[in-house]
């Protein structure tokens, strides 16, 4: 039987905030209530996002894996815009 979609959601999402944790919070910190400092200015396209990940590796030294990169594309997608202000 399939997990229910929550539960994939879920695991999708904390995959995501793992790999954020672990690549991206030093430029994007914390918030105090969860959450990390603002990601995207605007929403943004798969395409532009992937650029912008490989724009991460390139200047500023973050090399999340494949999945990881997928699972913090995918991530941010379904936020509106202005970025992951409130993610828990």
């Amino acid at each position: 039987m399939a997990a229910p979609a929550t539960t994939t959601a879920a695991n999708t999402d904390a995959a995501a905030l793992a790999a954020i944790a672990a690549h991206c919070a030093r430029c994007h910190p914390a918030l105090p209530g969860g959450g990390w400092q603002t990601m995207t200015a605007r929403p943004f396209t798969r395409s532009e996002l992937k650029t912008q990940m490989r724009r991460m590796e390139e200047e500023f030294s973050a090399f999340p894996s494949p999945d990881e990169t997928a699972a913090i594309v995918d991530f941010l997608l379904r936020r509106p815009a202005g970025g992951v202000t409130a993610a828990r």
